[in-house]
């Protein structure tokens, strides 16, 4: 994890925020990734950084997705997005 990644998630979380539910998140990764042996990541369903949103780091924005399925996801997609799926870029 980069530091630009960690400033990004240290603004996205809120200060009311409760920390414990978050880190049981990547507890979950950690061990998805070790047992079947593929990398899984904590996921912002909203995301954290895009052109048009910024989602907050809280236990309701967090999923645990195998890489491969946060990449082709994105940054330009969420459930709910206002307005039409379209094409951003």
């Amino acid at each position: 994890e980069g530091l630009i990644h960690r400033a990004q998630t240290k603004r996205a979380t809120p200060p009311w925020a409760d920390l414990d539910p978050i880190a049981d998140f990547y507890d979950e990764a950690r061990r998805l990734t070790r047992e079947p042996g593929e990398l899984h990541v904590v996921d912002h369903i909203v995301p954290k950084i895009s052109k048009t949103v910024c989602g907050l780091h809280v236990p309701w924005n967090l999923q645990v997705l195998h890489w491969r399925s946060n990449a082709q996801k994105s940054n330009t997609w969420w459930p709910d997005m206002w307005g039409e799926q379209i094409e951003l870029f």
